[in-house]
């Protein structure tokens, strides 16, 4: 005689097998107490958490999980009222690409249930669907000490994949923090490496690298996974001035891996600031032609640059061209201030004066100014130069190379006025951000010195 046991003596085991990190053999239980003879609520019920248990797994767990779902529903219609049904029909809808009219109203009624694996399933849609505060104020609501491990982690984990996706990396770092503190084995390294990712998003390389030592190669799901590691080591050592060392990291990852748009896009930036150019454009002009076109305008943007450092200033017109055109592309205005400086380094000063004032209708761009600031130049209009680079160095950011290339050039424009305190100021800012290898630092010495000596020593004439 086969005696009854309750779905929840049933999953019980399978809750313990999640608990520790063992999906596999929580999945075999709950497929194997399906087949056992039960009641018809109580099949759909375990039938419900099988599903719930493969939308753990996101998209990878769509066929098996929808299938779970849909035969729950057809054994037990009653079931499909219940808030974890609700918020599994909904991720899965999602998974599938499909419309969901009544979202709003379904998530407010799953919000209401008080169950807490169905207001995480319904997060989970949310953040799929990129609709971030809504999924943080549903994982808000949760009293996270009261969840199963398994579930607890997760929690933090999907916080801070919505905090990401607001671009608040430092509170996406801290529920990461706690996602990695919560969980183990190789759950724990995929949340190190969502950590390191918050961390190198918020400029803290050191952070970077200190997590990063504490993610294990031999705990780590597989080869892409080792490669995100290199990576984000890579991009830490960027954030901190080791090109050199980073592109071996890059180079590593690229090894483990079928090279993807961004890694070679990241490998040829990498290889243009270390000056080696010719690789740069062979990484750079492969990324182009992998980018999604979503991407595209941007990554065939940092190809131009590498065009325009090798001199080859007729394709990096010709694809600026068709960069400006795409108005959806969000460094639109960066681009038509690249395109005025090629124009005017091809000697084309009419379309550059366009381009360069076409650039400043979208935004206060240094790049546009210095442009504009060369052609009044060049034209011996030398109060109207001095104005677009003085312009130049409102827009840019202290010491950065639009900054520092204003200063140089207000400094020259001045000692041809013979403005004495004017050059002293400017040279000694523009001094502040150079080493003594850059071609300008001699010259803008020699004019510091010159006007001092004019002055008497001084930095501005007596009155």
């Amino acid at each position: 005689m086969r005696l009854w046991r309750s779905p929840i003596q049933e999953v019980e085991p399978a809750r313990r097998a999640l608990n520790q990190g063992r999906y596999d053999v929580a999945l075999a239980l709950l497929e194997r107490a399906t087949k056992r003879e039960r009641t018809t609520r109580n099949h759909a019920q375990l039938k419900l958490y099988l599903a719930s248990i493969y939308a753990l797994y996101r998209r990878y767990g769509l066929e098996g999980g929808y299938t779970c779902l849909q035969q729950a529903s057809l054994t037990d219609p009653d079931i499909t009222k219940t808030a974890l049904y609700k918020a599994l029909d909904i991720e899965y809808r999602t998974y599938r690409n499909e419309t969901i009219n009544d979202l709003k109203q379904t998530i407010t009624s799953i919000s209401q249930s008080g169950d807490s694996t169905a207001i995480y399933h319904a997060a989970s849609t949310l953040v799929t669907l990129t609709e971030s505060r809504g999924a943080i104020a549903l994982i808000k609501q949760l009293e996270f000490a009261s969840l199963p491990p398994y579930l607890n982690w997760r929690c933090w984990s999907l916080l801070g994949r919505a905090f990401e996706q607001s671009q608040d990396f430092k509170q996406a770092a801290r529920a990461f923090e706690k996602s990695a503190a919560h969980s183990t084995g190789r759950d724990k390294q995929g949340e190190l490496l969502a950590l390191a990712g918050s961390w190198l998003a918020s400029g803290r390389a050191e952070d970077v690298l200190d997590v990063l030592r504490d993610v294990k190669d031999n705990l780590l799901v597989d080869e892409q996974e080792i490669a995100i590691k290199r990576y984000l080591q890579g991009k830490a050592h960027v954030q901190l001035g080791n090109p050199e060392l980073a592109l071996e990291l890059f180079e590593k990852a690229r090894g483990l891996v079928p090279a993807s748009y961004g890694l070679l896009l990241t490998i040829g930036q990498t290889e243009l600031a270390v000056g080696l150019t010719r690789r740069a454009l062979f990484d750079l002009q492969a990324a182009c032609r992998l980018a999604p076109v979503s991407e595209r305008s941007l990554v065939h943007h940092e190809y131009v640059i590498a065009l325009v450092e090798a001199g080859v200033l007729a394709e990096a017109s010709r694809l600026l061209k068709l960069i400006v055109e795409d108005e959806a592309y969000e460094f639109r205005a960066q681009a038509l201030a690249d395109l005025a400086e090629v124009r005017f380094r091809l000697d084309d000063v009419t379309q550059a004066e366009l381009y360069a004032l076409e650039a400043l209708k979208l935004t206060e761009s240094a790049a546009a100014c210095i442009c504009l600031g060369n052609i009044a130049h060049g034209y011996f209009r030398l109060e109207d130069a001095v104005c677009w680079f003085e312009r130049a160095a409102s827009a840019a950011e202290v010491g950065d190379d639009a900054w520092v290339m204003a200063q140089k050039m207000l400094t020259e424009l001045h000692a041809q006025q013979r403005q004495a305190d004017r050059v002293i100021y400017h040279a000694t800012q523009a001094l502040r951000f150079l080493n003594a290898y850059d071609d300008w630092y001699l010259p803008l010495q020699q004019k510091l010195r010159d006007a001092q000596q004019h002055l008497g020593g001084e930095s501005r004439l007596l009155n």
